[in-house]
């Protein structure tokens, strides 16, 4: 993700659902002179994502906010996003990313998926020049009731790249994983098979 997003100098990079802010930690030790900014819904991680911020002594800072909820008028230049698999979102949630869709795309059902909701935030907080990498399940791409949001944004061209990863990339689970890669203005995407492209160890 850190090759993919090329941080420059000066470049305003946001992590959403940045946990403890292990993200942000990894950037700085490819670039040290980019602004960083790390927004964590949850209480516990984002007390020790301020403590990590605080040691690293580099230009971050960290924010307890609902993603879904983010105001679109303040834009960054790089966006990584590692949201929660499989949360789903009921449809009176105030939320500006669930008004977004229910105001473009209609909802036929009750409820949606976090995934969708966090990437609508993304596209509309990414600079026009800017590039995001977002973490997902496999089947963020084929849920039927979400076609229409796929379809939404092949169409508005938010789609750069989608790359198959390897299984067990995560510890907690060995479910599937894509990699979503948007940017603005794309007329085509490109897809890419890594699924094998791995060295497996032991857990």
């Amino acid at each position: 993700a850190i090759k993919l997003l090329d941080i420059q100098d000066g470049d305003r990079v946001a992590d959403y659902f940045t946990g403890r802010a292990s993200f942000i930690r990894e950037c700085i030790t490819h670039n040290l002179n980019a602004k960083y900014y790390g927004f964590e819904m949850c209480d516990f991680p984002s007390v020790i994502a301020l403590i990590r911020a605080e040691l690293l002594k580099s230009e971050i800072e960290i924010g307890q906010v609902n993603v879904l909820s983010m105001d679109y008028g303040k834009k960054y230049d790089k966006i990584f996003a590692n949201y929660p698999f499989g949360v789903r979102v009921t449809s009176t949630e105030n939320s500006n990313a669930l008004q977004f869709m229910n105001k473009n795309l209609p909802m036929s059902k009750r409820v949606a998926f976090m995934d969708w909701l966090a990437n609508i935030t993304i596209v509309n907080t990414l600079d026009t020049d800017g590039k995001a990498v977002a973490i997902t399940t496999a089947g963020t791409l084929f849920r039927g009731d979400e076609k229409d949001i796929r379809k939404y944004f092949i169409e508005n061209g938010y789609i750069n790249t989608i790359i198959a990863l390897p299984t067990g990339m995560f510890e907690t689970t060995r479910i599937s994983t894509i990699m979503l890669v948007f940017s603005h203005n794309n007329q085509s995407v490109r897809f890419v098979d890594a699924r094998q492209i791995c060295t497996k160890g032991r857990r």
